[in-house]
């Protein structure tokens, strides 16, 4: 299965998140930082991620969605935050409705903590200084690995 990864990272925390997943699934890697322009055709499943900021992902992973054509294709969506996913904070929303219009089918997602110095968090030096840690890599490794066993089932026309 052929897997692209699109992601957006300010402080590198996303960047290690995205890393991690594409070792495990052999994954293209597109920094939205370097690349502006990535044809998405070819590939399977994508994977799009981005720190959290205000709320949802990062303003260009949003904007870049918003210019694909409508791709029938199966995504995952990766992020880190300084703030654990909770049901009231649901980050995923923006992006997955986006992702949803242009066709879309979001199998997973994924989130973690990161360091960040935004706003009040400043005064402080900033808070989860060592974030995202070994335990958080080891659980986007699992997460890449379970990602990959949905979308071959899906492949295979096995139901979830």
């Amino acid at each position: 299965m052929k897997v692209a990864i699109v992601y957006r990272s300010i402080r590198g925390n996303t960047k290690i998140i995205a890393e991690a997943i594409s070792k495990i699934m052999g994954a293209d890697l597109f920094d939205l930082s370097k690349v502006k322009r990535i044809s998405l055709d070819g590939y399977e499943l994508i994977g799009f991620g981005s720190g959290i900021y205000y709320g949802k992902h990062h303003r260009d992973l949003l904007k870049f969605v918003d210019m694909l054509p409508h791709l029938e294709k199966e995504a995952f969506i990766f992020s880190t935050s300084a703030f654990r996913r909770i049901p009231l904070l649901d980050f995923d929303r923006v992006l997955k409705k986006r992702l949803e219009r242009k066709g879309f089918g979001v199998i997973a997602s994924f989130s973690c903590r990161g360091y960040t110095n935004y706003l009040f968090f400043s005064l402080f030096g900033g808070i989860w200084k060592d974030r995202p840690n070994h335990a958080d890599i080891s659980k986007a490794e699992e997460f890449a690995r379970n990602v990959l066993r949905i979308a071959s089932y899906h492949q295979a026309g096995v139901s979830k």
